[in-house]
């Protein structure tokens, strides 16, 4: 292939640098450029499919029958008043409880089934509480007052004591006796006391003594 170029507006001095170049291009345009060989893409394998994992259905577990008339831990077979509509037994290997029951419940079932006797809980007894006695105000007796004795009384007690029939003929003469010998006294009658205090209340006493 052949290129024609027109020169113009050059100098003497511009020339020499004109043929380098064209000379360099020259060269450079005859040197064949290796050509990048690409090898060929290899073709991809393709993916093998992923095995599915197929899982077995799910055998049914069998129910087991519990027998309802087996005695438990305590003796007792199962009862929908106290026991759990699971029907189930605890580790202990009693009835599970049914939920909200009272042990009132259980004692009475529990007795019903052993035949036996329920006691009722002891109801705690009120403590009477009683109130602390007041003192008493100690009554203050006066000390009784002596009453002298004068020798009418003492005659008004002889005559009731002869009505009684606690004195006699021989009651007189002996209380007249009893006065001399305590007094050292020379009395005759009884009226002869009357000017000695100390007699006259000999003499009552003596009465009192015969119960006049």
């Amino acid at each position: 292939m052949k290129y024609e170029f027109i020169i113009t507006d050059i100098t003497d001095e511009e020339i020499p640098d004109l043929v380098k170049l064209l000379t360099k291009t020259s060269m450079n345009a005859s040197q064949p450029v290796a050509e990048t060989v690409v090898p060929p893409t290899q073709p991809t394998q393709p993916t093998q499919p992923v095995a599915e994992t197929v899982v077995p259905p799910t055998q049914p577990v069998a129910e087991t029958v519990v027998d309802l008339n087996t005695k438990d831990a305590d003796g007792l077979v199962w009862d929908a008043r106290i026991h759990s509509s699971s029907k189930k037994m605890t580790k202990k290997g009693v009835w599970a409880a049914r939920r909200g029951r009272t042990e009132e419940e259980y004692q009475r079932v529990k007795a019903e089934q052993l035949g036996t006797t329920v006691v009722p809980p002891t109801q705690p007894v009120a403590e009477t509480v009683v109130p602390p006695t007041q003192p008493v105000a100690e009554t203050v007796v006066p000390p009784t007052q002596p009453v002298n004795t004068d020798i009418n009384s003492i005659l008004l007690r002889i005559q009731q004591g002869f009505a009684s029939g606690k004195m006699n003929a021989e009651s007189i003469p002996n209380i007249i006796a009893n006065i001399n010998s305590k007094f050292n006294a020379q009395c005759v009658q009884i009226t002869d006391i009357a000017s000695n205090q100390e007699m006259m209340d000999y003499t009552a006493q003596l009465l009192t003594e015969s119960g006049i």
